[in-house]
């Protein structure tokens, strides 16, 4: 327990949460031992471990802690667990969006490879078809014209309509990015 103590001094946080560790095995309820396990666990950005630490801690009575000083130790292992849940999210939906971009193009260039709309006469025919603007695009008549399946031709609208929106906002992405540029020479 006291080298646990010793190595929290010098930084050496692993061999800190080793030592508090092998103390609490032989007394569970050791709160010297709790506490600096649960620094250690703090200082290697184990907040969810070091959280746990600090609620037992409070239930032993918090040792050499004050009330108040628990709790604030408390409340901001909470804050920074929440952040890390809501960055894990973010960073999960991210790869969510990006893996259904991904499988939509698959989906296109497979349905183009299908009904082999991707050379000659017919990428031509499509490409003018599309920005013709004559049609409103349905899936059932981009299932007739390209005697498609109706799901071959939901799809192949699905990812037309994604570039579409991709598109729009470059244009406007671009178009605010000139309105906000500084202006040479006048």
């Amino acid at each position: 327990n006291n080298a646990a103590q010793c190595l929290l001094n010098q930084e050496l946080w692993r061999r800190a949460l080793a030592s508090a560790a092998a103390g609490l095995h032989l007394d569970p309820e050791n709160t010297k031992a709790l506490y600096r396990r649960a620094v250690a666990q703090e200082k290697l950005r184990k907040h969810k471990e070091a959280l746990a630490d600090f609620r037992a801690l409070e239930k032993l009575g918090g040792g050499a802690l004050t009330k108040e000083e628990l709790q604030a130790r408390i409340d901001g292992l909470k804050k920074k667990v929440e952040a890390e849940i809501r960055a894990k999210a973010e960073e999960s939906s991210d790869d969510e969006v990006d893996n259904e971009l991904v499988k939509m193009k698959e989906r296109f260039d497979e349905i183009v490879e299908k009904y082999d709309l991707r050379d000659g006469e017919a990428a031509g025919e499509v490409a003018d078809w599309l920005v013709s603007g004559e049609w409103l695009m349905t899936t059932k008549r981009v299932a007739q014209r390209w005697k498609m399946e109706e799901q071959d031709a939901e799809d192949f609208l699905k990812w037309i309509a994604k570039g579409l929106e991709f598109k729009i906002q470059n244009a406007q992405a671009q178009q605010q990015a000139e309105q906000t540029a500084p202006s040479l020479g006048d």
